[in-house]
């Protein structure tokens, strides 16, 4: 807006200092009003053309910001159903291991099964947020190797059912909180 304001005055000061220079001249009768004419016409059509290249300019930055709203209100689609599907698998487990004693290996296998097969998860991180799909690709790497451990040996070394359950739901509440984060920070976005 400021940038529009000085060259608005730029323009002003010379379509008036022209006017002036050109009465001045006609009043002294050293310049054809036909010439004159042509100047006033020059000036006009440089000045209608800023004038024009202003509204140019603010119609394509309002339709990025469109634009823009709507890719967020398009991410924020994908992102819901994400954290809805991980409040579930944190729901289940905290429920297999405080009701149920379930050991926490077959909570992680749960929670390993749920990631490989439920492809949707990949689907709505990835369309959600590329930071959101990174972190759920590392979760998944973290799983797949603590459940490679157990495979290899039975069991993580030095690993109780709490520590176990912990590592998995610490693991899991963080993603949470990113996909919290990410919405909140979007819908943000689109309040300013």
């Amino acid at each position: 807006m400021k940038e529009i304001a000085e060259w608005s005055v730029i323009a002003l000061t010379t379509l008036t200092t022209l006017l002036t220079i050109g009465l001045v001249l006609i009043e002294f009768e050293t310049i054809d009003t036909t010439l004159l004419a042509g100047i006033i016409a020059f000036v006009g059509a440089i000045i209608g053309g800023f004038i024009t290249l202003i509204g140019v300019k603010r119609t394509i930055e309002s339709n990025r910001l469109i634009e823009n709203e709507k890719k967020i209100k398009e991410e924020l689609m994908f992102l819901y159903p994400l954290q809805r599907e991980v409040e579930e698998i944190n729901e289940y487990i905290w429920f297999e291991y405080n009701e149920n004693h379930a050991p926490y290996q077959e909570i992680l296998n749960y929670v390993q099964k749920h990631l490989s097969i439920k492809r949707k998860l990949y689907e709505y991180a990835q369309r959600g947020s590329l930071e959101v799909y990174a972190e759920l690709i590392k979760i998944k790497d973290f799983y797949d190797f603590m459940a490679m451990q157990i495979y290899e040996s039975g069991e993580i070394e030095g690993v109780s059912d709490r520590k176990g359950f912990n590592l998995i739901q610490e693991k899991l509440a963080d993603f949470q909180k990113l996909v919290r984060k990410e919405i909140r920070l979007k819908k943000s976005e689109i309040k300013n």
